[in-house]
């Protein structure tokens, strides 16, 4: 899955530059390893043909990053067995199937 190194992230299960650039411009080092470690962990329950939001972490307060994502809750989204993106979602954002438009919601936490 995600695997950090230093400045670099990449993925045993591949991931995008997007998802990469979003795991490195909205969280701290600490906190890309929860998500990383949260990502591993699931890995192995996700075929290739389904999407996956994985809520993998709890920040316990609302952050705005720099790029005006805003939220408590990081959540990495899987598309074809690949992270396509990390993001922060509000408490008052829906983490149903529907709103996130995939097949399963997962709450690591």
């Amino acid at each position: 899955m995600l695997l950090y190194r230093g400045g670099r992230s990449s993925l045993t299960m591949r991931n995008t530059q997007h998802a990469t650039e979003r795991l490195m411009g909205r969280l701290t080092a600490t906190e890309r390893k929860t998500v990383i470690d949260a990502v591993q962990t699931i890995k192995p329950t996700i075929d290739r043909t389904e999407s996956v939001a994985v809520y993998t972490m709890d920040l316990g307060t609302s952050r705005t990053a720099p790029d005006g994502s805003q939220g408590r809750h990081v959540v990495a989204m899987i598309r074809g067995g690949r992270v396509a993106t990390v993001m922060l979602r509000g408490d008052r954002q829906p983490a149903t199937r529907t709103a996130l438009r995939v097949d399963r919601v997962v709450k690591m936490y």
